[in-house]
């Protein structure tokens, strides 16, 4: 009985699927081919991110040992060995797990990227990278430096994001976490086959202050990393309004390490390797110990900028100058004749001012941060002025004026001299000389 059915059913219902299939093949064949075509393509992917997958560890590994991970082909044309700074960065430089993190700061201008990079091609195990001005795509870019390959679904991702179907920064706050990830088991399996962890570098640091997520992501992956001994992290990053080491010091096992000027003698030494026909002690009056400004006074010499001392001096005069003028604590009074209403300067600036003439007359040419927060009334006036007109020096914490050529420019108006630095300055805000 039920054969019997099932071959009424089966004579019933095969002349009807072969009239659709004849009357439907093209649409058949077309299902097929594309069904086809999609697992094929999804297997492709599979396969491709399980062999990404299992060679990404060993290749992040491999980028610490690479040659070129430390910038071989960087040109040190200006390098002058500084063994007193190199002792502070070359110990770090040994892999050992110290269980520390540390962030390498000074004034920009003091020489740091180039005595780390120095002192990192000496060293195995450390790879360098410095952030890109634009730090948008540093997520990205970190990524491809560390040798990290994208699996299918971060190029898929990477698509979708670029047709705003996923927002941007979700993206690159994705893939920062998966090579952070990546990067901390690469460090596992690298301190295993070597027997010592490596150190990463990362200059340029204080870009990254203008993306708070990505700049406490990283803060924070440093610190787990020396909580496990697995990866040494060392920051370097110029002093800026935004104070970052302030920011970074909130966390524990973070060592500070700063980068001072070159000493008289060794300014002078430096300054004598470039440039013998003038007067290396006059020059570094007025530049200092900043080797951006040794540089730029070999520059200007060298090219024939200036004919003078003087002329140079007037210069750099001019250029802290202006600096003054940028941060309103100096109001040129030509500026105040052109608007008779201009307003009366906020008293954290006028504070700023008496700031500046206290350290000009103290022996030291600094004060104490305790009476520099005293003096502006708290700490969002230093971050003001942090990295253009002060300098918080955190290992001795004095603040300092921030250059030489500064000092230089403060004492010309507070001095005697009958300049038009002096004269726009004293009428405003110092009472006339000798009194």
């Amino acid at each position: 009985m039920v054969q019997s059915k099932l071959q009424q059913f089966k004579e019933r219902i095969q002349p009807i699927l072969i009239l659709l299939i004849r009357k439907h093949l093209g649409l058949i064949g077309f299902s097929l081919f594309m069904a086809t075509g999609v697992i094929s393509i999804l297997s492709w992917y599979a396969i491709r991110a399980w062999r990404i997958e299992k060679n990404r560890v060993p290749n992040i590994a491999a980028r610490f040992f690479s040659r070129d991970a430390t910038n071989d082909d960087f040109e040190e044309y200006f390098y002058f060995n500084r063994p007193e700074e190199e002792e502070k960065i070359q110990p770090i430089l040994n892999n050992l797990p110290s269980g520390l993190f540390y962030l390498v700061t000074s004034l920009e201008g003091s020489g740091k990227t180039s005595i780390v990079k120095h002192c990192a091609r000496a060293s195995e195990g450390v790879l360098y990278f410095s952030v890109p001005s634009d730090p948008k795509g540093f997520s990205t870019q970190f990524a491809k430096a560390i040798n990290y390959d994208m699996t299918p679904a971060n190029i898929i991702e990477e698509y979708l994001s670029r047709f705003r179907l996923i927002l941007p920064d979700v993206h690159q706050s994705s893939i920062l976490n998966m090579t952070l990830s990546a990067l901390s088991n690469a460090c596992a399996y690298y301190k295993q086959y070597y027997l010592y962890s490596p150190t990463l570098i990362i200059d340029n640091f204080s870009t990254l202050a203008h993306d708070p997520h990505t700049f406490d992501r990283l803060v924070s992956f440093a610190k787990e990393e020396a909580d496990a001994k697995r990866l040494t992290i060392i920051f370097v990053a110029s002093a800026s309004p935004l104070d970052i080491v302030r920011k970074i010091s909130e966390r524990s096992r973070l060592e500070i390490i700063e980068i001072g000027d070159l000493n008289r003698e060794n300014a002078k030494r430096f300054f004598n390797l470039y440039v013998t026909d003038v007067s290396s002690d006059e020059v570094v009056d007025v530049t200092g110990g900043r080797m951006i400004q040794l540089v730029k006074a070999v520059d200007m010499f060298r090219k024939k900028r200036v004919n003078s001392i003087e002329d140079m001096k007037m210069r750099f005069l001019d250029e802290a100058y202006n600096k003054l003028v940028e941060t309103n604590l100096i109001i040129p009074p030509k500026k105040m004749e052109k608007d008779p209403d201009y307003p009366v300067l906020p008293r954290y600036l006028q504070n700023g001012v008496t700031t500046l003439m206290k350290i000009y007359d103290s022996p030291t040419k600094s004060i104490s941060f305790r009476e520099l927060i005293h003096d502006l009334g708290d700490t969002s006036s230093l971050l003001l002025f942090n990295g253009k007109i002060f300098f918080r020096s955190h290992a001795k914490n004095q603040v300092f004026l921030e250059s030489k050529s500064l000092e230089l420019c403060v004492g010309e108006m507070m001095g005697e001299r009958d300049t038009h630095r002096r004269r726009e300055f004293a009428d405003i805000f110092l009472p006339p000389p000798n009194e």
